[in-house]
């Protein structure tokens, strides 16, 4: 299943940079991206291959700050 967010990052870049943990874990064209990923791939499968496991729910980023920052605080 491909998201909206990646649907549209296909639809519109040249280029796709993929982060996982604040790191570059890999960039190319969508679909150079998705060849390598295996026939029949969609941007998310590439994620989920490159991180280990599906996007974080969506939300804003001031949410995701917040959550970040409780957890630092939490241990």
């Amino acid at each position: 299943m491909t998201t909206h967010y990646m649907e549209e990052a296909e639809a519109l870049c040249q280029t796709a940079v993929f982060l996982h943990q604040c790191r570059v874990v890999n960039t190319g064209s969508p679909t150079l991206l998705k060849a390598d990923a295996g026939e029949g791939a969609t941007l998310d499968d590439v994620f989920i291959q490159l991180t280990g496991g599906p996007r974080e729910e969506e939300g804003s980023f001031s949410e995701a700050s917040r959550a970040r920052q409780a957890a630092r605080r939490h241990g």
